[in-house]
């Protein structure tokens, strides 16, 4: 895989006891996070970010995340 077109992305390893939380949000400078991955967030944060907790826990059930349940309007 040709990786030159993510060399402008920041690569940040999430919490080791949260192998889900990398499915996150990012919106601008904020981010929307699973509020079940405190640890990831609390790293996020510290990169300045503004994080939005949400409950998907029964998403989660079924294997969903914030990404693949969002709507996104520019506006």
């Amino acid at each position: 895989m040709d990786t030159a077109p993510l060399r402008e992305f920041r690569i940040v390893d999430i919490a080791a006891d949260e192998p889900r939380a990398a499915n996150v949000l990012a919106i601008g400078d904020s981010v929307v996070a699973p509020q079940c991955f405190p640890r990831t967030a609390e790293i996020l944060a510290g990169l300045g970010r503004k994080i939005r907790l949400v409950d998907v826990s029964e998403l989660m059930k079924a294997e969903a995340g914030v990404t693949c349940s969002s709507l996104v309007f520019d506006y």
